[in-house]
């Protein structure tokens, strides 16, 4: 099979590992190309080395007639290389691949919706626009679907875009557990164990990402009988520098870390005693999945996504937060620091509810939509 990969751009968020991840798996057993539109090349040189066939169209902003050039390369590359799917990521890449093939006869076109973007719950005249035209070329055209990571996912675009049920498939993300790019051999911990109570926050400093509400909790716990916490920020993002002062302000800068952005995440995971996930809105935390996997207990914010997690499984396997309650926040952490929930078993069951999300898994219901 001959498959098409769009993405907006190769950033470092959770849409884009996930095509990278993606597209090298599906890279040994179908021939794949990426193409990705928007000047970010963060995993640019990942996707090479993994032997994909990646390809850079710079898009410019409100240049319409560079609009139609590339409309018209994707709809002549796929039509001279007769690509069988066309599976796009992100809303600009959306609208490029649903417009420049749709009208096509012998392509299939997906695209993937990881989150739950609340833009769509707003009624300016640009997002009527989007959304009308998303609802139009999805429930009209029978060769274009949508795949939304998680039920809740699919629930909201349902709601706030009217796409009709039958015409969106859920496909729960994956988490590649032998990916080598994820351990370092010399990595070395900030924060030694069992010295430190080390949590760690894996998640793009963006808003919505919940970050003010971790640190104010551990301002809150900064006090002598939590001397031994201590946070660790994994990720980076536009917000790096507000959240860095926002820390010193704190009085905290001797208590959290900023790693930036790093590939070896289950290192940080590994050698954590808590995983905190404090989104106000997500599609399918892929981070969440990670700790899981790695067995460190994960203390998450009750939205629909995360919940899904939690209760998904037969077994407890987490801790959940009301989203936006930094006093609950707080308390949740002190009661684990404190030994008050089974951590042990806690982890256990997270550790084997992981393993559904397997690449093996992925590919298989993947292929299966295709």
């Amino acid at each position: 099979m001959k498959i098409l990969y769009l993405i907006t751009a190769l950033s470092a968020g959770g849409a884009e590992v996930s095509i990278v991840d993606l597209s090298r798996a599906m890279h040994k057993r179908h021939k794949i190309r990426a193409v990705y539109f928007r000047a970010d090349h963060t995993y640019l040189e990942t996707l090479r080395e993994s032997g994909v066939d990646v390809l850079f169209m710079p898009f410019v902003r409100n240049k319409l007639i560079r609009i139609f050039v590339i409309l018209n390369c994707i709809r002549k590359m796929v039509r001279t290389e007769r690509f069988d799917v066309v599976h796009t990521h992100l809303p600009l890449a959306d609208f490029i691949g649903r417009t420049a093939c749709m009208f096509m006869k012998n392509v299939k076109i997906f695209s993937t919706i990881h989150g739950c973007d609340e833009w769509k719950q707003r009624q300016t005249p640009k997002i009527v626009i989007t959304k009308l035209y998303n609802r139009l070329s999805v429930n009209h055209f029978p060769r274009v679907r949508l795949i939304a990571v998680s039920k809740s996912v699919k629930e909201y675009i349902k709601k706030w875009e009217h796409i009709r049920g039958d015409k969106i498939d859920v496909v729960y993300n994956f988490i590649d557990f032998n990916n080598p790019v994820k351990t370092a051999a010399d990595f070395t911990p900030v924060f030694p164990r069992p010295e430190y109570f080390v949590a760690v926050t894996v998640a793009r400093l963006y808003p919505g990402k919940g970050h003010e509400y971790i640190f104010k909790a551990m301002k809150r716990l900064d006090t002598p009988e939590f001397s031994r916490l201590r946070l660790v920020v994994v990720g980076d993002g536009e917000c790096r520098g507000e959240f860095e002062e926002q820390v010193k302000q704190l009085g905290l800068y001797e208590k959290v870390v900023f790693t930036g952005r790093c590939d070896n995440v289950y290192d940080y995971l590994k050698n954590a005693d808590l995983f905190i996930l404090a989104s106000e809105s997500e599609g399918q935390s892929i981070a969440a999945l990670e700790a899981f996997f790695c067995g460190t207990p994960a203390l998450v914010s009750d939205i629909d996504a995360n919940a899904e997690l939690i209760h998904g499984s037969e077994k407890d396997n987490g801790v959940m937060f009301h989203s936006g309650d930094m006093e609950d926040l707080a308390e949740k952490i002190g009661d684990i620091y404190n030994n008050k929930y089974d951590i042990k078993r806690l982890a256990e069951n997270a550790k084997e509810f992981s393993e559904y999300f397997s690449v093996e898994r992925y590919i298989e219901n993947l292929e299966g939509i295709y």
